[in-house]
């Protein structure tokens, strides 16, 4: 699973023809349809899911009608669309390997990846977690916003950990590659959050953004 973490660390875009991309987009999945509309794109991409049947089971667990959009993030190589069979009607096609991140709520193709490194969340109590280059915020009901500027960031074998302090406040995270389902809504990410925010700890799921670490 570490492969992943570095996928997401070091592919920002990729044009050679074998070279492993991440896509973002809403996939539709159904009887001769397996599609997928990239963020920011109007036509379809032809699907071809090699990820052992979880892309659609995902899809069924989470969908609530047939031939709903749900929003994924996959991992995947681009390729010319088939010569033949219901993909040929395509100009494109994505062969899916893995499947990151599958949501039906949250912000999908609107989030703004630019603007942090990571960001995770909890359920029992709701919480929080924003990592940039610039802060930790942490955010939970019930109490004030915690930002601690400039982070210290670690990688490992294992995780990616940032730590920050000011005064009597420290913030600890640790964000390690992993199937994580949240709680609450079901949606599926591709890691696992653990926080510490002044000796409390945290758990939950996290997606990483696209902010350079430089």
């Amino acid at each position: 699973m570490f492969s992943i973490l570095l996928l997401f660390m070091l592919v920002a875009c990729a044009d050679a023809p074998d070279a492993r991309v991440i896509v973002r987009g809403q996939v539709v999945i159904g009887h001769e349809v397996r599609a997928l509309t990239e963020c920011g794109a109007v036509q379809q991409t032809w699907l071809i899911d090699e990820t052992n049947g979880e892309l659609r089971r995902w899809y069924d667990r989470l969908s609530t009608e047939p031939y709903q959009p749900l929003f994924v993030e996959l991992s995947g190589y681009r390729e010319d669309a088939p010569a033949s069979g219901f993909g040929a009607d395509y100009p494109a096609a994505i062969r899916a390997t893995a499947i990151l991140r599958a949501e039906r709520e949250g912000f999908g193709c609107d989030e703004d990846l630019s603007v942090f490194r990571f960001k995770a969340r909890g359920n029992e109590p709701f919480w929080q977690l924003i990592a940039s280059k610039s802060e930790l915020r942490f955010e939970a009901p019930g109490r004030s916003p915690l930002s601690v500027s400039t982070p210290v960031e670690f990688v490992d074998d294992a995780s990616i950990r940032f730590e920050a302090s000011r005064g009597s406040d420290t913030i600890l995270v640790a964000v390690e590659p992993g199937h994580c389902t949240d709680s609450m809504s079901g949606s599926l990410y591709a890691f696992r959050a653990r926080v510490d925010v002044n000796g409390i700890s945290y758990s939950g799921c996290a997606i990483a953004g696209n902010e350079a670490s430089d």
